[in-house]
Parts: structure tokens; sequence; C-alpha cells
């Protein structure tokens, strides 16, 4: 394996994961505003 493919991979998921919690914090936010 490349260092460099390890790398890029291990930051596709790190953006990933990121997205994914800014999406369910601002889920989240707005579920409660509403409630």
């Amino acid at each position: 394996m490349q260092p460099d493919g390890a790398l890029w991979l291990s930051n596709q998921v790190g953006l990933m994961t990121r997205f994914m919690f800014i999406r369910m914090g601002r889920y989240k936010s707005g579920k409660m505003m509403i409630e």
C-alpha cells in the first residue's frame, strides 16, 4: 500500500464522517427547534 493512497483514503473518510456529523447536528438542532 502506498503512503499517499492511505493518506488520501484517511482524508476521504475524515471528510465523510465530518460531513455526516454536521448533517446529524443540523438535523437534531432543527428537530429540537421545531419541538
